[in-house]
């Protein structure tokens, strides 16, 4: 299956930086450094993470509006563990700990299933999963949300 990071709303980045850039630009004769930081932001913003699991690869790319400029294929035997923490209050990260090159972390990617799913394709290729104490306190408040509101639909429809 594959994923898609969240991305903030990049629009409001972009004016706010190019504004902010051509005023300083205007008042000083530093203009083409915070030109480039601007071009560097926007492309900054619409930078896309996608993440495909599929049997025996996970995929991991980078792109730039259409353009891949990065991409990784990780096989079982690249892998030497999966990581579950949390990060903030509620989020979960995943980071894929690799033999060689760098790790691949995993945050705020849609649909939430991308932990499941980790969590089988480490099952299904015999990879240490390593799950810390913060992120099943974070699976344990998710887990009774969902029984909540389970029991709250079952309770509206009497």
């Amino acid at each position: 299956m594959e994923y898609k990071q969240v991305q903030p709303p990049a629009l409001l980045y972009i004016i706010s930086t190019f504004t902010i850039g051509i005023l300083y630009s205007l008042a000083t004769k530093h203009s083409p450094y915070f030109l480039i930081i601007g071009i560097f932001m926007a492309a900054f913003f619409f930078t896309n993470f996608e993440v495909k699991v599929a049997q025996s690869t996970f995929i991991y790319k980078i792109r730039l509006f259409k353009f891949t400029f990065y991409k990784r294929i990780l096989h079982p035997e690249d892998i030497r563990e999966i990581r579950f923490t949390r990060t903030g209050w509620k989020e979960k990260k995943a980071i894929i700990c690799t033999h060689k090159g760098r790790n691949v972390p995993l945050l705020l990617f849609t649909p939430s299933t991308i932990f499941a799913e980790l969590a089988r394709f480490s099952e299904e290729n015999a990879i240490t999963l390593i799950k810390t104490n913060e992120y099943s306190i974070v699976e344990k408040s998710e887990r009774l949300k969902q029984e909540s509101l389970r029991y709250e639909r079952k309770r509206l429809d009497r």
